[in-house]
């Protein structure tokens, strides 16, 4: 099945599934990188004119995402 990879496995439901259970919530999603677990969640949380505040040692990345991604949507950084 050609999705298989893209959209996780067996295994990866049966774990997102526990760890949603033992965190008490609704659900919780694996990512492959750390990158992406920072990259997801900030584009969930934050839209247009919202202005995020970032600690100056932030993974070099997460900067690099923040000034360029983020500002496409419009939204501020400033790292501190």
């Amino acid at each position: 099945h050609s999705a298989y990879g893209r959209y996780g496995t067996e295994s990866n439901r049966a774990l997102e599934s526990t760890l949603a259970t033992l965190e008490g919530a609704d659900y919780a999603l694996l990512v492959p990188s750390g990158m992406a677990a920072i990259s997801t969640t900030l584009l969930a949380l934050l839209g247009q004119g919202d202005h995020l505040l970032v600690t100056d040692s932030a993974y070099e990345p997460t900067r690099r995402f923040c000034l360029q991604e983020l500002a496409r949507y419009g939204i501020e950084t400033t790292f501190y």
